[in-house]
């Protein structure tokens, strides 16, 4: 299932959750079965280490033909489950770039970050990512991205994006 949802694109890793089968099983992982009890969505459990206040997933993936919301019911199937065993917050994760270059005193560098948000699904989804996650009462903490005042904050980006497409070892 993970294949088909890859679609032929290239497996990313670092920061994001992977498709490795020996990673997989050391974790707990939410499955979603349609009415013959086929798998449509998979997601592991990560837990964030704040003595069980907290939890999240990382490795996400639906079929592509699942039914339309399998995410969204996978999601809210998960925040009941966490809910039940005692978790109070569920961590959706970041939305990259999504507040870059907004600022009527930002950067040259910084509105062509924003370009990126806005137009760069090419390389990853970020509008889209922060869309879905929006659909939920989400509550946003600012993260900041520190790079060199003579580097150019687009291909820092760039780099970043790189850096989330390599695989990584377990």
């Amino acid at each position: 299932m993970s294949n088909e949802w890859l679609e032929g694109r290239r497996e990313k890793g670092f920061s994001l959750g992977f498709f490795d089968e020996r990673y997989l099983n050391r974790t707990e992982i939410g499955v979603l079965k349609g009415p013959s009890s086929e798998i449509f969505a998979f997601a592991n459990i990560m837990p964030v280490y704040d003595k069980k206040g907290t939890i999240s997933v990382d490795l996400m993936r639906f079929k592509p033909d699942a039914p339309s919301g399998t995410m969204d019911y996978m999601f809210l199937s998960l925040f009941e489950w966490a809910k039940e065993q005692g978790y109070s917050q569920f961590n959706l994760g970041m939305a990259p770039l999504s507040n870059v270059g907004v600022s009527k005193y930002s950067f040259f560098s910084e509105k062509i970050a924003a370009q990126i948000f806005l137009h760069g699904h090419v390389f990853f989804h970020f509008q889209g990512l922060r869309k879905f996650k929006e659909k939920f009462d989400v509550t946003w903490e600012p993260k900041y991205l520190a790079y060199r005042k003579k580097s150019s904050l687009p291909i820092t980006v760039a780099q970043v994006t790189f850096l989330i497409g390599k695989k990584r070892g377990i």
